[in-house]
């Protein structure tokens, strides 16, 4: 018997037939996970949860919401059985507006784990219904960084109310609170100083002196970049059951460790600035700092992507990457002076972006003046290839997460 070419989609709700068409193709929102089907699948029976139905016709893919409900897959057929779906045309986007603004309020007033999920998932669903209605068509294959970008720009206040959470909850019942993010800096600096200064002193460099600020000057966004890479590596495992209980975009989870730790850098900033100011080392200069930080955060976050992905699926990564990035510690001018290289030493930091990233801050701060162009450029190439890299290889293995946390 010859497979069938085509499939009929059939999607109900309780407001009646919603759609009735020969379709190439089905992208459908499983409760564990986005699960395609093709012309001769195998039968099978899926709850639905929060999400999208994705289906080809030709060469256009097109779309419809889905919350909740029953799919029944058979090798020529999919029925849907849905408590609530909408053509993109048919989308109240007021409506849906006003919904996603009130979700989010509740998600930032209420306490219990339990109401603020139950917001989420409003604050999802209204996303969702937005999304639709904005992007009626869409390449899966061409635009899969395109669309994480989308992604990322559309759940911006999801990602801002879980920073926010994850800030107060680092430091929920300590009696310092946030001022912790200020105390964290300057006691990093009094060990560091203790160990360089006092247990092993060091001859003196005429350009590192003060040798403690020019390490502060290195060490505060290698904090962030270090605390990044090693918290994204569990956030999604720490995450799963977030992951499977609704179609919850994953990607956020390790954006919001970085801006996080980003928010962590920013508040070490103040107490930086004030040691360039009291040693009168602060010089204009300093007023080019957001780009080396625009530059970083595109890299932290694209490897942050590729990192938290790959260790769902690979668990040794997670233990590996400690020592991987301790390594990368000492092959970054933290400790050292990076002119002061030469031969393949002097290549090796070349070629180490975060070599780049370091040296820009030095020379903004530590040293009053900005001339290495040409290799923060280079690094904000390397940043965008990552975050291209990490934006697809987490849309390929998207659908698998659930299934493995």
């Amino acid at each position: 018997m010859p497979l069938p070419t085509k499939i009929v989609l059939e999607v109900v709700t309780p407001m009646g037939l919603l759609l009735r068409e020969e379709v190439d193709e089905v992208i459908a929102p499983g409760e564990d996970g986005y699960f395609g089907v093709r012309p001769g699948h195998t039968p099978f029976l899926s709850t639905l949860g929060l999400g999208e139905i994705t289906y080809r016709v030709g060469g256009q893919w097109l779309h419809l919401t889905c919350f909740w409900g029953f799919c029944e897959v058979l090798p020529d057929r999919v029925n849907i059985l849905a408590e609530l779906g909408e053509r993109p045309e048919d989308i109240d986007r007021a409506r849906a507006e006003a919904s996603r603004d009130q979700a989010l309020a509740r998600m930032k007033a209420i306490r219990d784990e339990e109401g603020y999920r139950e917001a989420q998932a409003a604050y999802i669903k209204a996303v969702t219904r937005l999304a639709v209605a904005q992007r009626p068509l869409r390449d899966p294959v061409t635009m899969r960084v395109a669309t994480q970008v989308r992604t990322l720009f559309r759940y911006r206040l999801l990602i801002q109310s879980l920073v926010g959470r994850e800030l107060k909850a680092r430091y929920r019942g300590s009696i310092l609170g946030f001022f912790w993010s200020f105390v964290n800096p300057l006691l990093q600096l009094l060990t560091y100083g203790l160990v360089f200064g006092v247990i092993l002193p060091r001859g003196k460099d005429p350009q590192m002196e003060p040798y403690l600020l020019f390490f502060f000057c290195g060490i505060l966004p290698w904090t962030w970049f270090n605390s990044s890479l090693l918290e994204a590596s569990g956030v999604l495992i720490a995450g799963g059951s977030l992951i499977k209980k609704v179609m919850f975009p994953a990607e956020v989870l390790p954006v919001v460790t970085v801006l996080t730790n980003l928010a962590h850098f920013l508040l070490g900033l103040p107490i930086l600035i004030l040691c360039l100011i009291l040693y009168g080392r602060l010089a204009p200069s300093a007023l080019l700092l957001p780009l080396p930080i625009l530059v970083q955060l595109i890299l932290t976050v694209g490897l942050a992507l590729i990192i938290s992905a790959l260790t769902v699926h690979f668990r040794d990564l997670q233990n590996i990457l400690g020592h991987l990035v301790h390594l990368w510690f000492f092959a970054s001018p933290v400790l050292y002076y990076y002119g002061a290289r030469t031969g393949k030493a002097r290549l090796l930091l070349r070629l180490n972006p975060m070599s780049h990233l370091l040296v820009s801050y030095q020379q903004m701060l530590f040293e009053g003046y900005f001339d290495h162009w040409r290799g923060l450029f280079a690094t904000l190439v390397v940043a965008a290839l990552a975050f291209a890299l990490g934006a697809f290889l987490f849309d390929r293995l998207r659908d698998t997460l659930a299934e493995e946390v």
